[in-house]
């Protein structure tokens, strides 16, 4: 059996592929397949990808006929991984040399499903710019963690997972088809399963943003990701609620700072959605409103009771300040 199956989604990125693909072919730990899934790419990063598996064994490339989009391609990749672990890299970015040997070694020594890498750096033009994970409470920390009562506190992005393959397998865990946000719905169903998991900063991600990340104007930005959240948290839910893991979670925030924009971003049809989200979930919030800041059970009243007040208020500058004061105050 592979150690680990490396798992690379790829669609148009051919300015960056090669060093995406240099990054792991050259890792200290060799025991690895590359699983390539090419989904219907118009330029030539097919052709970079046949040109690298036919210099390296390893690489096992999917050529989709058709475009399924990055939460299929994984899955398919899933379906024919032979590797003990799975990781995963996107394909516009790139890894330290020892990125797979310091993750295999984390998660061998303590026989773990998951472990967690929160060391990534941002880059832009080429150039690391700054820590990609901000989060002050969790910056720095090593060691091992609750993981149920830090699902939406980790970094949710699935190249800094490496998961036990025989893990996914026993709850059948893929991405969801057709859902942005894909990743944080994986974690989010991973983490419910496992009681402990491993943070690691001992490697380096590099995370390239792109001008194509960042183009817009911030509201149609921000527009798009509540509507993006509101639909993956009540996906996330949904799930729970099916298998029975609502009560296998702590402190698991279904509201948070994604679903609550200033008054700018609230037209009728996030205040509408929001409503139907909240009335869903309503039983569950009132059940552990301990978990939830003085804004958030305000955001979520004001939402059920009267779109206007939630058109004319103000709430994510607040609960901002709000979470800073409570990680000042918060221990690991």
């Amino acid at each position: 059996m592979t150690a680990i199956s490396v798992i690379i989604p790829v669609y148009n990125v051919s300015k960056y592929l090669k060093q995406c693909l240099e990054s792991v072919c050259e890792q200290t730990f060799s025991d690895i397949e590359i699983i390539c899934v090419n989904d219907c790419s118009t330029d030539n990063s097919l052709q970079i990808l046949q040109e690298f598996a036919s210099k390296d064994k390893r690489f096992k490339i999917i050529d989709c006929k058709d475009n399924i989009g990055v939460s299929s391609a994984r899955n398919r990749a899933l379906k024919c991984a032979s590797g003990k672990y799975i990781g995963f890299v996107d394909s516009d970015d790139w890894i330290a040399p020892d990125y797979f040997e310091t993750l295999h070694s984390t998660i061998t020594k303590s026989d773990l499903d998951i472990v967690v890498n929160t060391n990534i750096k941002t880059v832009i033009n080429g150039q690391d710019v700054a820590q990609f994970y901000p989060n002050k409470t969790l910056d720095n920390y090593v060691g091992f963690i609750n993981s149920r009562k830090c699902i939406h506190k980790l970094i949710w992005n699935p190249w800094v997972h490496l998961c036990k393959k025989e893990f996914f397998d026993k709850y059948n865990i893929q991405f969801p088809d057709g859902y942005v946000l894909e990743d944080m719905y994986m974690q989010a169903v991973c983490f419910a399963y496992v009681d402990k998991i491993y943070i690691t900063r001992d490697t380096l991600y590099h995370y390239r943003l792109s001008e194509d990340s960042i183009v817009g104007t911030l509201s149609q930005v921000e527009m798009k990701s509540m509507k993006s959240h509101i639909k993956i948290l009540d996906k996330i839910y949904d799930y729970y609620e099916t298998n029975n893991l609502l009560d296998n979670v702590e402190e698991m925030k279904f509201i948070n700072t994604y679903i609550m924009a200033d008054n700018y971003v609230c037209d009728d049809e996030v205040i509408k959605r929001l409503y139907n989200y909240f009335k869903r979930i309503e039983p569950y919030i009132n059940q552990h409103k301990n978990w939830y800041g003085m804004i958030e059970l305000e955001y979520f009243n004001d939402v059920l009771q009267d779109k206007n007040i939630v058109k004319t208020k103000k709430y994510k500058k607040r609960f901002v300040v709000q979470e800073i004061r409570n990680k000042m105050k918060v221990k690991i």
